[in-house]
């Protein structure tokens, strides 16, 4: 690489979208490597459960936002770059703002429609795209509109009769799996950075870290070029101006809200913030609840058709999620001994 390719890092700007599993180490390395300016975006808070693999957090940690943990870790690792934390969603009203300031993008989320709406954002504003996913035990990676322009929607395209694809925080994930993964996504990152030979454009590896076989294969345009962003299905939530889910640090600061749990009476815990089972017609917002956040996601629609005048939306992580803010507030607030 010599000193011009280390120059050429010191005045790249890599926009990094997740903070989670693969944004931790993909962070950290190219924090190390010296990429002059990263813009980190998540506007999601550290959770004790996702711990095993989002290494760049601990205990002490728990309660705050991921972006601003993991910028002040990456300054300690190198104080020469610049690291800006975005602490609020990548949408279809921020992505070509967030996205045009970046010479590369790295796709370090783990949900469908954000990975449409980057990969389709970048298309638009001609930005390189490290794609990388899990699945159990396996990984994929690409490079996407790079000097092949593939798509996202050339992997996996959009099909409104297909299920939705399980996340990690669903199906469960090893730490080091991510954590392979986002090392690979800092090395590709690089090698575009640089321009060097062997970058996964137009190829997709895959590789087992169960039996620790890889293949790697060739990737086609199949899809039709992106021409604006638009509101579209496969975008989800980002469709909306509201998004339907909610964290509990958002939860706690809004105002004239019911709170419902459509848990089974028979589910533990108890929620520590006073909560209902029916909806209260006099409140104009209403948060539905579970114990992790997926039967409360998908109780929206449910629940808008009963009630359409009303904002309706889920709670990330669920009860378990909000007990756990509710306990760690106690104790920053000396009410209870850690």
């Amino acid at each position: 690489m010599g000193l011009t390719g280390q120059v050429k890092l010191s005045k790249s700007r890599v926009l990094i979208v997740g903070a989670g599993g693969l944004g931790c180490p993909v962070g950290i390395y190219l924090s190390a490597a010296g990429i002059g300016h990263i813009s980190l975006v998540d506007h999601d808070i550290i959770s004790t459960s996702n711990l095993n693999r989002q290494v760049l957090f601990g205990k002490a940690d728990v309660g705050k936002l991921k972006v601003e943990v993991a910028r002040q870790k990456m300054l300690l690792q190198n104080d020469s770059i610049d690291v800006t934390a975005i602490p609020y969603r990548i949408d279809l009203h921020n992505a070509m703002k967030l996205i045009s300031g970046s010479d590369l993008v790295i796709d370090c989320t783990d949900n469908l429609p954000t990975r449409y709406l980057l990969s389709d954002a970048c298309e638009l504003a001609n930005k390189p795209l490290v794609f990388g996913g899990i699945h159990k035990f396996q990984i994929q990676m690409s490079v996407l509109n790079h000097t092949q322009r593939i798509s996202y929607r050339d992997i996996n395209p959009y099909d409104d009769q297909k299920d939705r694809p399980l996340s990690c925080n669903e199906v469960g994930v090893l730490g080091p799996v991510a954590g392979i993964l986002g090392t690979l996504q800092a090395n590709e990152a690089i090698k575009v950075l640089l321009g060097l030979k062997g970058v996964l454009d137009g190829k997709m590896y895959v590789f087992n870290t169960l039996n620790l076989t890889g293949n790697l294969f060739s990737l086609k345009r199949t899809s039709a070029h992106i021409k604006v962003i638009e509101v579209r299905p496969e975008y989800d939530f980002l469709c909306s101006t509201q998004a339907l889910e909610i964290s509990v640090e958002e939860l706690l600061d809004l105002t004239d809200f019911d709170l419902v749990d459509i848990r089974d009476r028979s589910e533990t815990p108890d929620s520590l913030i006073t909560c209902t089972s029916e909806p209260d017609m006099a409140k104009s917002k209403l948060v539905l609840m579970c114990q992790k956040g997926q039967r409360s996601l998908k109780a929206i629609n449910e629940f808008k058709i009963k009630y359409p005048k009303k904002e309706i939306y889920s709670l990330k992580g669920g009860v378990l999620a909000l007990n756990e803010r509710v306990v760690q507030k106690q104790v920053e607030t000396g009410l209870l001994k850690n």
